[in-house]
């Protein structure tokens, strides 16, 4: 069994060897290029981690709130559970990329390694241009999305949260465009 499955690695390894040589003749031409661009994803995955950290924490705090005000003091404020829920949203949404990047996201390895390594490399790759596909797909519809249906319409309680502010209009209306702004940038 093992001899027929490596004969059919070896043969897919030979198919793609022309491959191989041209890609790392790339990545060693313009290696200063991909250390600059690693470095500026890396960066970007860690404020990511942040933003959704701190959005999780205040996220926690908030539906804390609600709890306490609604069984202690018998009041609810209107705009927590949108926020909490536009918050559960984000924090959700923004995170996916940065576990993508750094390989934490769940998945199963169980089997993937015990494939020989050049075998694995083609598989990581041909799941990366996979997720690039579906990933400019997902920013390309999400943008159209929030910025056809956004606009249409405003969020239903929101704007209780900026009413008492005295340099915004009573007449505020904050529309769906920012909330669902999140799905081009997640994407």
């Amino acid at each position: 069994m093992s001899e027929s499955s490596s004969t059919v690695f070896d043969i897919i390894d030979r198919a793609f060897a022309p491959f191989g040589r041209v890609v790392r003749s790339v990545f060693d031409r313009f290696d200063f290029v991909f250390e600059a661009w690693f470095g500026a994803i890396d960066r970007l995955e860690s404020i990511l981690w942040t933003i959704s950290f701190s959005m999780i924490v205040v996220l926690v705090m908030i539906v804390t709130g609600q709890v306490v005000s609604r069984y202690v003091f018998s009041f609810v404020p209107v705009w927590g559970a949108e926020t909490s829920r536009i918050l559960g949203i984000w924090a959700s949404l923004l995170l996916p990329p940065a576990l993508l990047w750094s390989d934490k996201h769940l998945h199963v390895e169980f089997v993937f390694e015990k494939l020989p390594l050049r075998m694995r490399r083609r598989i990581r790759s041909l799941q990366l241009v996979i997720l690039t596909g579906f990933a400019s797909l997902y920013t390309y519809y999400g943008w159209d999305y929030a910025t056809t249906s956004g606009f249409r319409s405003s969020s239903t309680s929101m704007h209780h949260l900026f009413k008492h502010f005295p340099l915004i209009d009573q007449s505020f209306r904050l529309d769906m465009f920012w909330i669902y702004v999140i799905l081009p940038v997640s994407g």
